[in-house]
């Protein structure tokens, strides 16, 4: 009987981390929530303070995005969304978290140890975002002067 119970209480251990790791998601776009990336920055942060090193998050919005759902239907929109999040996935250093914080809105948190202050491939990040709206028709990206 002493087995069993193990073996329910591991399953329902493995159920919990399954919780969690849902919990930290976006269901659409299967990258990072606001739950995570605030976890992320909130450890980013301790690393920053007691290393002295630079500390780099950005923010990117989708210009127009309401336009798509608008014109397109929100299935598209959610395809651009889901593609969006990809790319910026595929494009941020290893040890990064990407999320979609809201809508339209990524928040990405960068390890602080890198050569290049963003660490973003920022020129193959564009020219995918610039592919996709060419599919599409509408969204561009906007970020700070940084990327201009």
């Amino acid at each position: 009987l002493t087995g069993c119970c193990v073996i329910v209480l591991d399953a329902i251990e493995a159920q919990g981390a399954e919780y969690e790791r849902l919990a930290m998601r976006d269901a659409l776009t299967g990258i990072g929530n606001q739950t995570a990336i605030d976890e992320a920055l909130g450890v980013e942060l301790t690393r920053h303070r007691s290393s002295n090193q630079p500390l780099t998050v950005v923010e990117l919005q989708l210009d127009d995005f309401a336009g798509v759902n608008a014109t397109l239907g929100r299935s598209a929109g959610d395809g651009v969304l889901a593609s969006v999040a990809a790319v910026l996935a595929d494009t941020v250093p290893a040890g990064s978290a990407v999320a979609r914080v809201e809508g339209d809105r990524f928040v990405a948190v960068l390890p602080a140890a890198l050569d290049d202050p963003t660490g973003l491939d920022t020129g193959r990040m564009f020219s995918s975002v610039a592919f996709i709206r060419s599919v599409v028709g509408r969204p561009s990206m906007s970020a700070p002067p940084i990327f201009s």
